[in-house]
């Protein structure tokens, strides 16, 4: 592995690892059901889509426009 090419990774663990030591950042664990994030990353359900489409306030173009 080239090791230039990781670096940054390390420096950026490295940082993370410290500010979670220093108490400065928590991690939470967020399961997959509450991760809208998750409706531009995986193939959703319609119900599980939808639900994520309501949470983010979207609306489809035609309702905007009527």
């Amino acid at each position: 592995m080239n090791h230039n090419k990781v670096k940054h990774i390390d420096i950026q663990y490295h940082a993370l690892h410290h500010y979670i030591q220093e108490d400065k950042i928590q991690v939470n664990h967020l399961p997959g059901t509450d991760n809208i994030a998750d409706i531009f990353t995986k193939e959703l359900g319609p119900q599980p889509h939808q639900q994520f489409v309501d949470h983010m306030g979207m609306w489809k173009i035609e309702e905007i426009i009527e």
